[in-house]
């Protein structure tokens, strides 16, 4: 699966929020819905950015955890399971 195809996702959200979408499309002439992506897609890079920092961090420290085998991983004793 290529990371930049597109899959549904539904969701309600707070009037406010949606106002804001709104106006955003509003104003840029955008679809609300390729707005939520962008915000969505940046706050999923963010995250992903976070997560390797601290697995880089935790490593160069000596603290291995699910993806060092610790806890259940597939290199644990217990086989990932």
């Amino acid at each position: 699966m290529c990371g930049d195809e597109l899959v549904d996702f539904r969701t309600k959200l707070q009037r406010k929020t949606h106002s804001v979408l709104f106006a955003k499309a509003q104003a840029t002439g955008r679809d609300m819905q390729e707005l939520a992506r962008e915000v969505l897609a940046q706050w999923a890079a963010n995250e992903l950015h976070a997560a390797t920092v601290m697995d880089r961090v935790l490593r160069s420290e000596g603290v291995l955890g699910e993806s060092g085998g610790n806890r259940g991983g597939v290199d644990s004793p217990a086989g990932g399971k």
